[in-house]
């Protein structure tokens, strides 16, 4: 091998010796900082913060929409569920207030009419349930419970009600269309039978108690009308007419 064939030899061994070199510091550079974080990892625990602080947090689905939203304004709290049209389907608030009323919980149906209620507040609960055509109410309050339905158009149309206090329950049936009512109620140690018509005018009183039985009938289109009543081994019967005269009575 002559010398003009290995001088080149010896540059090319010369340069790959000093790339060979100029790698090593590289890949010992790039150890040395991957230790180093490694040992600032170890040394730094993730640390998760325990109070997150906003004045309303807000969920959005894949398209942007709102969906939930939990929120304080001046006066409540409120939770509030809607669905992909945004429209509000569940609503729960809590607040206290002059009026005293703690919470509240609206589930709201796919028309204006139909949905449903619950009021919590520091004496009663009431739960109200509403579709196109009736309303259900139910109250709690201490020593008293009712339940009542309702025509949903009127407001004022009652069905039926069934109502409890201590020593007391009384149940109320109105047919929606002459409007008359038949109340049954469980009164202390007796029972009490009334019929009412449209006017709210009673004309049927059936009691039953512990020392006294009587019957009260009145005609609806006039004054007329008749007693019976058994007390203490005694009875007494009136019968009164049209002008509100008697015309029997006995004893």
């Amino acid at each position: 091998m002559d010398e003009s064939t290995l001088k080149p030899m010896l540059k090319r061994l010369d340069r790959l010796e000093r790339e060979n070199r100029r790698f090593k510091y590289m890949a010992g550079g790039i150890l040395v900082s991957i230790s180093a974080l490694l040992i600032m990892g170890q040394a730094r625990p993730v640390t998760v913060s325990e109070i997150i602080e906003a004045k309303a947090f807000v969920l959005r689905d894949i398209d942007g929409k709102e969906r939930a939203r939990l929120a304080v304004d001046k006066t409540a709290a409120a939770f509030r569920l809607f669905n992909s049209e945004g429209i509000e389907r569940v609503k729960l608030t809590i607040q206290e207030d002059t009026t005293g009323q703690l919470g509240k919980l609206t589930l709201s149906g796919s028309q204006q009419k139909l949905g449903s209620t619950a009021e919590l507040t520091s004496a009663s609960l009431e739960v109200k349930a509403t579709d196109p055509t009736r309303t259900v109410n139910v109250r709690v309050v201490p020593g008293f419970v009712s339940t009542s339905w309702d025509d949903t158009a009127e407001m004022m149309n009652r069905f039926a009600a069934l109502s409890a206090i201590p020593s007391m329950l009384t149940g109320v049936v109105v047919n929606d269309q002459s409007k008359n009512s038949m109340t049954l109620g469980l009164e202390n140690d007796g029972v009490r039978l009334r019929m009412k018509g449209g006017n709210e005018e009673q004309l049927l009183n059936l009691g039953i108690g512990k020392n006294s039985t009587g019957l009260y009938l009145k005609d609806p289109k006039s004054y007329a009308e008749l007693a019976l009543i058994a007390q203490e081994g005694k009875g007494l019967i009136t019968i009164r007419g049209g002008d509100k005269k008697f015309l029997f009575s006995a004893p």
